[in-house]
This record gives C-alpha cells, structure tokens and sequence, in this order.
C-alpha cells in the first residue's frame, strides 16, 4: 500500500508500507517481514507504458529472529525501486516491479513482483 504526491510532472515523494512473504534461502525457512517506507519516485510517460524509478528510506519489522539485523526484529535500509506499468486504463496501474533493499545492519535481499494500483490524477 503506498501514496504519492506530486511534486512537478514525473516527480513525487511517497510514503508506502507493505508485508512481504518470504523464503530464507540459507536456512529453508519462512520469513514475513513488514517494511514503512518514504521517499521519491520519478515516472516516465511513455504513451500508456509508465517506467519509473524510486529511492526511499525504509523501516524493517520481522517476526523471524534468526538473521543479525532481526536482532529484536527491526532494522533501517534503504530501497532502489524500478518498475513498469500499464496505464491503458488510465486510473488504473498494473505492473512489475523490482526492488534491492540495502539493509544498513544485516544482510541485503530483493522483492519482486506485481503491482495494481488506483490512481487520481489523468498521468
């Protein structure tokens, strides 16, 4: 779940928190983790194909205790985000994403998915 303001066309700070399931590849186990998330995202308009990019400092909760950065299960990181989406709909947003999250107190991982978003604005 996120919002975004615009500032000037193709520029916005966002503010966004999301829970992501997650297999530990190294030990084979679950991981659920829960990230808040504020930032800046710039998207290019490109007929109804929206690429963008994004940078956003995140707070990191976890139930799992197992990794260093789960230590009492919170952490600080920082995101680089790309994404595509498909605006033939014009509201409404569908699309993939990528994101490496930097985790400044344990190990680095990458979430990868699909996005649906509602948007207010005509682009």
């Amino acid at each position: 779940m996120f919002a975004r303001y615009t500032v000037i066309h193709g520029l916005s700070v966002s503010f966004g928190a999301g829970f992501y399931g997650a297999q530990r590849t190294a030990l084979h186990h679950p991981l659920g983790l829960y990230t808040l998330r504020a930032g800046a995202v710039y998207a290019l308009d490109v007929l109804e194909w929206v690429p963008g990019a994004g940078l956003h400092l995140s707070a990191l909760f976890s139930e799992d205790k197992k990794d260093i950065w789960h230590d009492k299960g919170k952490g600080l990181g920082l995101d680089f985000d790309l994404f595509v989406q498909y605006r033939g709909f014009r509201q409404l947003g569908i699309g993939l994403f990528f994101t490496y999250h930097l985790v400044f107190s344990g190990p680095d991982y990458m979430t990868t998915g699909l996005s649906f978003s509602w948007h207010s604005d005509s682009f």
